[in-house]
């Protein structure tokens, strides 16, 4: 069976509808959000399979660090219809916000201590693998 006859199968029995698309891309979120309370801020939609959570973490803080600025950090999964449920199957929804400050602020309920390791960066990215 070639790939047109495959695609035609898939959509006879799933028909392909413009407004599920829209609403199934991982920044659909973040658009919405902007256009909610008209921000201009930037956003960074990113998906990392069983990395998600750490890589979005990761990118936040970068940005916290880097830039001195405040970030949110929104994270969130959810179950998903077939195919993809036979490679992720997420049993219950979740979703979890932080508030990332360059400082520490009045209700500040947790602290992360970051610090640039550039040395060490430097020195595994210019390792000779041989």
């Amino acid at each position: 069976m070639n790939q047109n006859n495959r695609k035609k199968d898939v959509e006879a029995i799933f028909p392909l509808s413009p407004t599920q698309f829209h609403n199934s891309v991982h920044n659909a979120a973040a658009g919405y959000w902007s256009i909610a309370t008209r921000s201009q801020e930037p956003s960074v939609s990113l998906s990392a399979f069983d990395f998600s959570v750490a890589a979005g973490l990761v990118e936040a803080a970068g940005l916290v660090v880097g830039e001195a600025r405040q970030v949110l950090l929104g994270v969130y999964d959810n179950s998903v219809g077939w195919p993809m449920r036979a490679k992720r199957d997420v049993s219950q929804p979740f979703g979890a916000a932080l508030w990332l400050t360059p400082g520490p602020g009045p209700q500040a309920l947790a602290r992360i201590d970051i610090e640039p390791a550039a040395a060490d960066w430097e020195e595994s990215v210019s390792a000779d693998p041989d």
